[in-house]
């Protein structure tokens, strides 16, 4: 099974570093087919990409619901609430905690994500 993981872990990085190549290759392809009357109208980004940290700094933020000011939110209620991971939509049972369940999710930009089941594990016949 571990064997298995990692060949599937693997095929993932490659279709992750292809997808980035081909993301930047059409980034290039945009810039050169650009106007140079195009680009005063509207000035490009400056400043550096954003690191893959601040992602993370910034999607934990919003999963901890930092920052959304509504008054009528409560620890029960949020508590309450059923909390799905966004990236695989596995639904996380109350039992699991929040840093749990926000690590899990993190797992997945890392590349190495943590399920929460109660199954038991394949057998090998």
């Amino acid at each position: 099974m571990g064997a298995q993981l990692g060949a599937a872990k693997d095929r993932l990085l490659g279709q992750r570093a292809a997808l980035l190549a081909l993301l930047s290759s059409c980034r290039d392809d945009r810039s050169r087919r650009q106007s140079p009357g195009e680009g005063k109208s509207r000035p490009a980004l400056s400043g550096p990409r954003p690191s893959d940290e601040s992602f993370r700094v910034y999607f934990t933020q919003q999963l901890s619901g930092t920052g959304t000011g509504d008054p009528g939110d409560s620890p029960e209620a949020e508590e309450r609430l059923e909390r799905v991971c966004p990236i695989c939509e596995v639904l996380f049972p109350e039992r699991v905690t929040q840093d749990d369940f926000e690590g899990h999710v993190l797992e997945h930009l890392s590349g190495h994500a943590t399920v929460f089941e109660d199954q038991p594990s394949p057998t090998n016949d």
